[in-house]
Parts: C-alpha cells; sequence; structure tokens
C-alpha cells in the first residue's frame, strides 16, 4: 500500500511520500507527485473556537473536498480517510502538543491523571492515537463497512 500525506512529519519509509505544499487548494503544481497511491490520511482541522463560520468552512469543508476530488481524479482507486475529532485531546497526555487556547491546556492538565480511569470505565468513548493509527490503517487496506467511524469502530479496528 502506498500512503500519501500532506505536510512534514519526519518520517521516512519507501511506501509513504509526504508532499509540502504551499497551497493545498491548489495541487496542480504537485499533480506529478500525487499519483499512484492507495490511500489518503487527511487529518487537517482546526478548532472552530474563535473562527467565523467562512474561516471554519474553508479549512475543514472546502479543502477537505478539493483535495479529495483532485486525489479521486489522479487516483481512481485511492481511499481517502478523512480524519477528524470531537472532543479529542490530540495528545492524549495534554503536554506533548501545546494548544494556543489556554483554558485548552488547562483541561488537559487536569484530564491527564484521569485517562487511564476514563479509559477502563468508559472504554467505548476514549481510545488513544495507537488504537486510531491501527484504525486508519485497517481502513486504507480493507475499508469498512461504516463511513463515519465512532471511538468504539475505532477500538474495534
Amino acid at each position: 500500500m502506498n500512503v500519501l500525506l500532506f505536510g512534514a512529519t519526519g518520517q521516512q519509509h519507501q511506501k509513504l511520500k509526504e508532499v509540502v505544499a504551499s497551497d493545498l487548494m491548489d495541487l496542480s503544481p504537485y499533480a506529478s507527485q500525487l499519483t499512484g497511491f492507495d490511500a489518503c490520511f487527511f487529518c487537517l482541522g482546526v478548532s472552530a473556537l474563535g473562527m467565523k463560520e467562512d474561516q471554519y468552512s474553508r479549512v475543514t469543508y472546502d479543502l477537505t473536498i478539493s483535495v479529495a476530488r483532485t486525489l479521486a481524479r489522479l487516483n481512481p482507486n485511492i481511499t481517502f480517510i478523512y480524519v477528524s475529532g470531537r472532543g479529542t485531546d490530540s495528545t492524549e497526555r495534554g503536554r506533548v502538543i501545546r494548544s494556543r487556547t489556554g483554558w485548552y491546556n488547562a483541561m488537559y492538565a487536569i484530564a491527564q491523571p484521569l485517562f487511564p480511569v476514563l479509559k477502563k470505565v468508559f472504554p467505548d468513548s476514549v481510545t488513544t492515537t495507537e488504537q486510531l493509527g491501527k484504525a486508519m490503517i485497517a481502513v486504507a487496506r480493507s475499508g469498512s463497512s461504516v463511513r463515519v467511524l465512532e471511538t468504539p469502530d475505532i477500538n474495534k479496528l
């Protein structure tokens, strides 16, 4: 499976291609680099907090659709995996990645010690980045009968 990532992760693998584009709304300059892929993990998103609706829609909808259409045209069999979150803590630890929103950081710090307990008490409501990553790979390889995966679906995969 050949996987396409937009952005620099620092990861290197013969089946992984990273494309750092200056404008994701116009991928035409990169078209020659965007063929031959089986999957795209589209994990770009922003918090709606403090954003106007049109700005938020441009990043979360317009950009996603633009990239998906371009990739589908260039790779008709591609699996496009859009990763978004609802109530997420992208760090699982609350300290590795810092939010620019102060009260988010405060909530992460308070919630961090509770994560293992929450995972045991509410296993269908909590997942880890490792489980998410494994689910993404499983869907890229085999697909899914469920179009929108929620936490229980991710944990099962």
